[in-house]
């Protein structure tokens, strides 16, 4: 539950490119918790500073199956808290086609990085795959074939297993 909700402008004089409009810094603080696997309550206390983020997510049946697409844009700014983590935009985009008898999505998947100021860590990557979904979202695997390809190295070939169990 989010017990509060704190907004400030900010005014910067750094060196860094100008934004359309004022940005404005939220920090709203939340507690995640759970139950151990010896049924012990435990949480954590978290605090988000300065994240910009929208996303978009669509699940529509269209003929035998289902076309899933999802989009997303993050502004990420480690600032003084996280001086390791440079400003940086990324984007995802995902369109899929889920074909309900097989358990097959068929993905296409395209992301872009750019880091503020420098080429160094610049990429984009694409994928083509397939998730099987024997169990729906319980028990899945997902593979997929694709490129990344830095600014400033060469471009590499990626192919990706990943097996998602979950248990409630």
């Amino acid at each position: 539950m989010i017990a509060s909700a704190e907004t400030r402008e900010t005014n910067h004089t750094d060196p860094r490119p100008q934004r359309i409009g004022n940005r404005r810094k939220i920090r709203v603080p939340g507690r995640l918790t759970w139950r151990d696997a010896s049924g012990t309550l435990r949480f954590v206390s978290v605090v988000t500073r300065d994240v910009s983020d929208v996303d978009a997510f669509v699940d529509y049946p269209f003929g035998p199956g289902v076309v899933t697409a999802q989009a997303a844009y993050q502004r990420i700014d480690g600032d003084t808290t996280f001086r390791t983590l440079p400003e940086q935009d990324v984007i995802l985009l995902e369109l899929g086609y889920l074909f309900r008898q097989l358990k097959l999505t068929p993905v296409l998947q395209f992301t872009s990085r750019a880091i503020a100021d420098t080429n160094v860590g610049d990429e984009t990557r694409w994928s083509v795959g397939l998730n099987y979904w024997w169990a729906g979202h319980n028990a899945n695997v997902k593979a997929a074939w694709g490129r990344i390809d830095p600014r400033v190295l060469p471009e590499q070939n990626q192919f990706t297993v990943q097996l998602q169990l979950f248990y409630y």
